[in-house]
């Protein structure tokens, strides 16, 4: 909106500050009633509507019904978590399994660094999302399952 504005005094520019004074009072008021009539996809209302109870182009009353859009939203969340969740590969890691570990990602990396170290053979499951490692003899480290590749040999 801002562009369209900038865009708009470009081609029209005011002669005098009675004009700007109008222009600017134009815009504003137009934007205003743009942002508080577009119909918001989730809600399937326009802000002005939820806010003033009020139809925002027709001046007819405008009912919210607060539990039917908790409902939608929570419904389109829903929707949205299980197709992200259809994507995702299931693995359940086992003692004796071979994986990665993704390298430490705090520090800054190059597109040349190594992305993974390993392999390590996992000594223990926990329930609790973390398996027990091996890293070298004597020296075991636990790991959330975030952080670990399955390795095929």
């Amino acid at each position: 909106m801002l562009n369209q504005i900038r865009s708009l005094l470009r081609q029209h520019p005011p002669q005098t500050v009675a004009e700007a004074t109008q222009a600017i009072d134009t815009l504003l008021a137009n934007t205003v009633y743009a942002l508080r009539t577009a119909v918001h996809s989730t809600m399937n209302a326009s802000p002005g509507a939820l806010a003033f109870q009020r139809n925002m182009i027709l001046n007819l009353p405008f009912i919210v019904d607060l539990n039917n859009l908790r409902a939608r939203r929570q419904e389109l969340v829903d929707r949205s978590n299980q197709r992200e969740n259809d994507n995702r590969i299931d693995y359940n890691y086992q003692v004796g399994n071979w994986v990665l570990v993704i390298a430490d990602s705090y520090r800054t990396t190059s597109k040349l660094d190594i992305r993974f170290e390993g392999p390590f053979q996992i000594t223990q499951v926990h329930v609790n999302g973390n398996v027990t490692i091996r890293r070298r003899p004597g020296i075991l480290e636990r790991v959330n399952i975030r952080r670990i590749r399955p390795y095929h040999r």
